[in-house]
This record gives C-alpha cells, structure tokens and sequence, in this order.
C-alpha cells in the first residue's frame, strides 16, 4: 500500500530536519541518518550480501537471478554520509527493474576523506568490474545527489583514461557543481523538503577544501562533457538542486551527448528513497529501469525514423526521440534551413495568434519573448535555438525534397528529388498544412505592371512605402498586413470577399524587468504556459459548442465590432453573415483602428480582373496599384503532397484519400504500415496551438518506437474496421458544432464536411496518451512479410 504523497512528503520533511540540519556535526548527522534509515522501506524480498570489487567494499544487492550485467550505484549523502539501509529499497527496486544485480561500493567518506577519494574509489570498484570479464557495455552506472554528480566525475574518469565506457548514466537529483558559484545558485530555488543550502556548502567545504570545488572531478558540471555515455536524467522540482539538472542537461546536448530528462516538479529531493512507498518514486523508478534495461541490450533493433519536416512538429518528435535516448532518425528538410511557415513567411506584421509561452515547446521554454504574441521573426529564431540545443542539427539532411516514399520489403523507400535514396523502418510526415501557398486565378493578372506577391514571398524589407498596394484576402495573413502597412502605404485598398469575426486581443511588449524575473525563475515559465493551456482548453476548446464559452467568444466579437467601428456604413461591411468561430478566429487588438484610417480603403464587391493599372471590381471601377499581395492562405488538405506515398501492394495514398483526407486517431493509415503523420486530418487545429497538439502526437508516436523496440516488433498498421468506426464516430460527434452552421473555411474537406477534431482537448489526450495494440496489426521480426 502506498503513502499519500502529502504524507510522505512531511514525513520526509520530519526527517530531512532531524537528520541534516547544518546545526549538527557530522558525527551527530551520521547517526541520526542512521536512526531516520530504520523507518524507511527495506525491500526485504531483496538479496543483500556483502562484497568487495576492485578493493573496494559494498553491497550487492539483487531483486533478479540475472547476472549478465551490473549496476554500479553510487550512493548520495554529500559526500559525508553513508547509510545502506537508506538506498538499499532504491537500489533493489533498480535491480529488479533492469534484471541485473547491483553493487553500491562503500565510499570513503569527508572530512576524514577529502577529494579525491569518492572517485578513487568508484574508479577502483568500476575497474573491478572490467577486470571480472563484464564489458562496459553491459554494466550500467547510477547515483543519486551527490552520487549523482559523482557518477558523471567517473565517467568523464574513464573516457579520459581510454577505458571502456558504460552503456549508460542514470543520474537522479544530481549535485554536479560544489563551486560557491553553484551553491549560490541553489538558494536560488529553498526547498521546502530535504537539505537546505547551508547544509550543502558544509558538505561541499568537507568534501572539497582549498579549491578543489572548482575541479570537474569534483564539479562536473564546470568540464568537458563531451563524448560521455548516453545520460538518463531524473529531477524533483521541490529541490535546491533543480539548477544543476538543468544546467546540466543543456550543456550536456550543446556537447552532444544522448540525454533523457524526466522531471517531476511536484517531488523533493531524495523521493527515490521511498521505492516501494510512494507510488511516484516507483514510477519513476520503472522508467529509469525501462531505458536503461533498453541501453544494455544492444541486440534489440531501434527502428531507425525518417522525419519529412523540419518544421514545428518535425523538430518537436526529433527532441522527444532524442530525449527518450532514440537517436536513430533523420529529419529531411526540403529547404537550408528549419521553421517550416516561420521560415517561409517573413510579411510585415506577422505573428502569432496563440499566446508565445503556450507556443514554446514544454521542454523548451523561452523567458525572452519580446510581446505577448511572438513575431514570426521571433518564432524562426527560437526553433533555431531549439534546434541547436536539442542537438538536432546533425540529424537533419537539408537540402533534401523526397518525392517518393515506398513500403517495400518491410521497409519505406525514399527517394529525392535528386535520385538520393533510404531506406527506413518508420515513416513521419511531419510537413504540416500550411505550405502550399494558395494563388486565386485571376484574369489579367499577367498583364499587371506592377508586382504581385503572394504573402509568403512579401518580406519584411520589400519596398512599401508610399506605394499604392491591395492586398486581397481578409484572414489572420490579410488583416496583419493591413495592420502593419496601413501606417507605411500610401494608399492600401483591401479586398475583401467574406467578413471575418474579429477577437480583440491586445499584444503588450514585455519590459526587461519581466523578462528578467522569467530568466532568474523558470518554473513561471511552466506556471504561465499551464494557465494559458487551461484557458485555451476551458474557453476556445470548448466553445465549438453551444454552451455559455461560445456565446462569451462571440460577444466579445460582436462587442468589438460594435464599438471598434464608428461608421455604421464600413460596420455594416465588416460584419460576417456566419456565426463567430465557424471559421478560425481572427486575433487583433488593431484592426478596426487601420481599417479607418484615412489611407485606407475596404472594398467588398467583387474582383473582375486585373489590367496593367490594377484592379477591376465588377462594379468596373478601376483601382490603381503597384503591389498586389495575395492574402489568401494556403492548400490546407494538402498535407504531405505533393510527395507521393505508396503503401501496401503499392496503394497510392492519393488513391486512399480521394479528396477526402482521414487518418486513425490523426495519426496513422490502414494500409500504410511503419507510417504516422504530425498535423494531419481531424487535427485539432481550430483555434488552438499547433506546439501543444505537436508534442501529443510526438509522444505517442515515441511510445510506438519504444514498443516496437522493447516486443521486437517490426510491423504496426491500423486495422480497417477500427479507422472506419473512429472516422464515422468522428462524423457523428461533427454534427451540432460551430463549424457545421454553414461558412465556408480552409476547416472543411472537399464533402464539406469538418477535417477537424469535435470533441475536447482532454479527449485528444486521452486518446494518444498510449497506443491501443488492439486497433493494429502488428507482426514481430520473425513474422515479418515481404510487401
């Protein structure tokens, strides 16, 4: 039975200040932590016997008959304590997981001694390993806090002593940095559980006299981490040490290592401790288990991912495989640089209509966004940086447009454009649906003698001012256009087919003091992202029916539009004949304001033709231009096109859909093994942010990786009948909402009908939260078929 998490924690707390006050001695620490570790679970089912391993004594403790590989685990206690009976349930918890016996080496111990002793001894009892005819690859190295820090000194030990490396480094709550530096950084985030920082700089100033905290033997943190093993890292929120797992994790992807980051921002330092108590430290310990158990069994085949895309959703499953110690996958970009429609559009005006926090990944927040709503210049640099410090950059082959992909011998064969090809285990398309650019057939426009552009190619420095411009088209691209040159045209005319609702939403600058409180406190970046998440999910996501957030959204419009335009002449044109929400709302606090200005003209009667001057309206006025500029969007349905995808028995993809696009669970195809996509059909796109929905779909389709590695298995594919009931409950579920009242949007499919997701936003999760085996077909190497 497990304690209550609220329970355990203030037990833990009770201990942490009976124990480790830095009022204490050491002696009286020593012995108080032993009298604390009798309370706390002992995994008696466990085999303990004592040992000793390159001269150095320990405990072996084993929770599995297994003995084809080793975890050496390093204990914490700040380099002044050790208490067996403390680690021996974490340890043993550990064992069992992985399959493999463990040994925890008795480290001598500061003051009596100091650095560098604690490695001396970890490098002895790792040797010792090496020297009973166990390769590095099978031996495992964890620690926990100052065990933790330790475990990464030694690793760096053997890489620069050229002996075999480990498979693996699970480090947990890690204390990588003694330096005055680090500790100060600490106090930074008091504990309310655990250690406090004085306790810390007694331990460091024991362990590291006279300089030694500034040695990476000693700090890890302050050397090189370059070419160490791949580094499964687990951290508590409720811990002065959280800076350094931070820290850490950063320079250990700058440096190019392998590293898998779990954190739990609810826990305290040393919860591992509880294994077999608390239900969260044996999550925890079951996930570390898992990873590293797949790190000492080289045999099991990664299947190796190619990633169509490096945009959003690309970059965003490349992390998350990089994070969950998959590294085998190539993301191939058509274009010389990531982005995707950040990088492709750069018009004056551009931003984004989701809030910047909620559309920065989870596990990359950005305290330096300039406003609340992100410029797409902002946008593009941030996914350069995510690219960077992930370390996706060697993993993605620019330059590279596949135009075939083919399921062929239990394989997908990709060609380029430029005959390159490769063969791959599993598929993503992760090109989203905003990349065609969508140009109206307009008679004349060939004859116009000025320029016609199409938002997409309008940049920032394209020359606009003082010019005569029209823009046509009155979506999110047409109304910030309007907004930005508005106040550098001469003269805009803006061409407008069909109204749009208008939410106003201002967009405040962020002062530098903000933007320093967010540098100096990251969890408000989680806080903040987590209360727009709840807001977009609680309002918009639930406004698509009817119920009291649509009737608030849509009188906000109408409130907006009626007091935002003072001539009941132009509010008459700006006024929609749909219902607010039927297509994707339009987010802008300025608009209203540029459409009246004096150099502003909206012109809703329809466009007949383009002559050399300019443009024609069917009343046969004639406008006169110098830049056109197509507002008009994109070919959503598009999707992955105009790349051709062959599946079983050589099926077209183009021949499956038919103009009416479906995917299973938005994700995969029946008939289309080893294949998912990022953004496709009954997304949920409306109104909401494409990172969130991104990272829902890259977690599942890493959870499928993780399958297929862990069963062996090397065949997945959605069966029939499952795809057909979602895509009818799907149909079902569309009737009564918003977007089937009658408006015509990018939203509807060729059937006119929606190619959205109807239901909620917690629906959506708990649909891709794990994969459902019972919907595929999935086939094991052994039963593998030539296709």
């Amino acid at each position: 039975m497990y304690l209550p998490t609220s329970v355990a924690r203030a037990s833990f707390r009770t201990l942490g200040l009976f124990a480790l006050r830095s009022s204490l001695t050491v002696d009286q620490q020593r012995r108080r932590v032993a009298t604390a570790s009798a309370i706390l679970p002992q995994a008696r089912w466990a085999t303990v016997r004592p040992g000793s391993v390159g001269g150095v004594n320990g405990q072996w403790v084993s929770g599995t008959s297994a003995t084809d590989g080793v975890l050496l685990f390093l204990h914490g206690g700040g380099y002044v304590l050790e208490e067996p009976r403390a680690y021996r349930a974490m340890v043993a918890h550990l064992s069992r997981g992985i399959g493999i016996p463990a040994f925890a080496p008795s480290l001598r111990l500061a003051p009596e001694h100091p650095a560098p002793a604690a490695l001396e001894d970890a490098l002895s009892a790792y040797e010792g390993l090496l020297q009973t005819g166990i390769p590095g690859s099978r031996i495992a190295i964890a620690g926990d806090s100052a065990g933790g820090g330790l475990s990464l000194a030694l690793a760096m030990k053997i890489r620069d002593q050229g002996i075999p490396e480990p498979a693996v480094l699970a480090l947990l709550c890690p204390w990588a940095d003694l330096s005055p530096e680090g500790l100060a950084r600490h106090a930074r985030h008091p504990s309310s559980v655990g250690p406090r920082t004085s306790t810390f700089m007694e331990w460091a100033q024991a362990y590291a006299p006279d300089g030694w905290a500034y040695d990476p033997s000693v700090s890890p943190l302050l050397g090189d981490l370059r070419a160490l093993p791949p580094v499964i890292l687990h951290s508590a929120g409720d811990d002065e040490l959280i800076d350094d797992a931070q820290h850490l994790e950063l320079k250990a992807r700058e440096a190019g290592v392998v590293v898998t980051h779990r954190s739990h921002p609810e826990l305290w330092h040393g919860f591992h401790y509880l294994a077999g108590t608390l239900k969260e430290a044996d999550a925890s310990i079951a996930d570390l288990s898992t990873r590293i158990r797949d790190y000492l069994a080289p045999h099991r085949k990664k299947p190796h991912v190619a990633i169509i895309g490096a945009g959003v959703s690309g970059l965003c499953l490349g992390a998350k495989l990089r994070r969950a110690g998959h590294t085998d996958f190539t993301i191939y970009e058509k274009a010389d640089e990531v982005g995707g429609t950040w990088r492709e559009n750069a018009y004056p005006g551009l931003v984004c209509d989701v809030p910047a926090r909620l559309y920065a990944f989870s596990f990359a927040p950005n305290p330096e966004w300039a406003q609340f709503l992100a410029s797409g210049e902002d946008l593009q640099e941030y996914l350069m940086r995510v690219t960077d410090r992930e370390g996706l950059r060697p993993s993605i082959r620019f330059n590279t447009e596949i135009e075939t992909a083919q399921w062929k011998n239990g394989q997908w064969l990709l060609t380029s454009a430029s005959g390159y090809e490769s063969r791959v285990d599993l598929l993503v398309c992760a090109t989203g649906f905003l990349h065609h650019p969508r140009t109206p057939e307009i008679p004349g426009a060939e004859t116009f003698t000025g320029r016609i552009l199409h938002s997409s190619h309008c940049e920032q420095d394209t020359v606009l001012k003082g010019q005569r411009v029209g823009i046509i088209g009155t979506g999110s691209t047409g109304v910030q256009l309007t907004c930005a040159l508005s106040q550098v045209a001469g003269r805009l005319i803006l061409f407008q087919r069909t109204a749009q609702w208008i939410l106003p939403l201002p967009n405040p600058r962020y002062r530098p003091a903000t933007r320093f409180v967010y540098r100096r406190m990251p969890i408000l970046n989680s806080l903040t992202r987590n209360i727009y998440e709840h807001l977009f999910d609680s309002i918009p996501g639930r406004a698509v029916r009817p119920g009291w957030q649509r009737w608030f959204l849509s009188a906000l419009c109408r409130i907006n539009l009626r007091f935002g335009v003072h001539d009941p002449e132009l509010r008459e044109k700006l006024t929609p004949q749909d219902q607010p929400l039927c297509k994707r709302l339009v987010m802008s606090g300025t608009f209203y304001k540029a459409v009246q200005r004096n150099n502003v003209d909206l012109v809703d009667d329809a466009i007949a033709r383009i002559t050399p001057e300019g443009i024609v309206t069917r009343d046969g006025q004639l406008h006169r231009l110098d830049i056109i500029i197509f507002a008009t969007g994109y070919k959503s349905h598009s999707y992955m096109r105009p790349m051709k995808i062959f599946g079983e028995k050589q099926t077209a993809l183009d021949e499956v859909w038919n103009d009416d696009p479906f995917a299973h669970r938005t994700v995969s195809l029946p008939g289309f093994p080893n294949f998912f996509m990022m953004m496709g059909p009954y997304s949920p796109v409306g109104n909401q942010s494409a990172v969130s929905t991104s990272e829902i779909q890259a977690e599942h389709i890493v959870r499928w990786t993780e399958i297929m590695r862990r069963d062996k298995i090397s065949y997945i594919c959605p069966k029939m009948e499952d795809a057909v009931r979602f895509k009818a409950d799907l149909a079902r579920a569309m009737s009564g909402t918003v977007w089937t009242t009658g408006c015509d949007s990018w939203y509807l499919g060729n059937g006119h009908s929606p190619i959205l997701w109807p239901w909620t936003p917690d629906r959506f999760r708990d649909e891709l939260k794990a994969p459902n085996l019972a919907e595929y077909v999935t086939r094991r190497d052994d039963h593998l078929d030539s296709l």
